[in-house]
């Protein structure tokens, strides 16, 4: 075999091998592409159910307290103002949360999905230990506005257990749902990594 045949020949099979690997490299990113995009589905679809079922529930709540006149004359109203208002402004932040997150998507740039991401991380971690403290000092602050009836009626050792029962819970879905979005983000950054070297 000539020099010129067996240069000709290598060439091709460079020129094979060249195809196969960004032939490999497209189908790798492919893949990446769709398990970044699942994990951003995700992510949209639990912010879109807290979202909702934060509004079912404060909408059932103010039914309750607009149409119970029974509770309404026990309760002070200062009271059941503060739980409507805590339960608004719940329900909205949880809706633009929802609406943020929707932004997120896999056909923006790598790098800006993974500022958006880092963002959204530290974004969860405020949002969590924010929402802890207001339901533990919306309690207080409730507990405070009804304490004449509570101790009139013998009610304090009830109250303090019921604290410290929503304390337990309230942290118990703390720890949750950190460890779920924490594994979600995981995913994405994870992924936007293996994005970003094929790139």
């Amino acid at each position: 075999m000539e020099l010129t045949e067996l240069k000709a020949k290598w060439n091709e099979m460079d020129s094979r091998l060249s195809n196969i690997e960004i032939i490999n490299k497209k189908a790798v990113r492919e893949l990446t592409s769709i398990k970044t995009a699942s994990a951003i589905t995700q992510l949209k679809n639990t912010s879109w159910y807290g979202a909702l079922s934060t509004l079912f529930v404060s909408a059932i709540m103010i039914y309750f307290f607009g149409h119970n006149e029974e509770i309404r004359s026990i309760m002070n109203p200062n009271s059941i103002m503060a739980i409507i208002a805590v339960l608004v402004l719940g329900t909205a932040y949880t809706l633009y949360k929802a609406l943020r997150i929707t932004k997120l998507d896999v056909s923006m740039p790598t790098v800006d999905l993974m500022v958006k991401t880092n963002k959204m991380r530290r974004f969860l971690l405020i949002e969590r230990l924010s929402s802890y403290f207001i339901v533990v000092a919306l309690y207080i602050a409730v507990f405070c506005l009804e304490g004449k009836w509570i101790v009139e009626r013998g009610r304090v050792l009830a109250a303090a257990l019921l604290l410290v029962g929503l304390c337990v819970i309230v942290t118990i879905v703390f720890i949750v749902a950190k460890r779920r979005d924490q594994k979600m983000l995981d995913d994405i950054d994870k992924n936007l990594k293996e994005l970003s070297e094929l790139d």
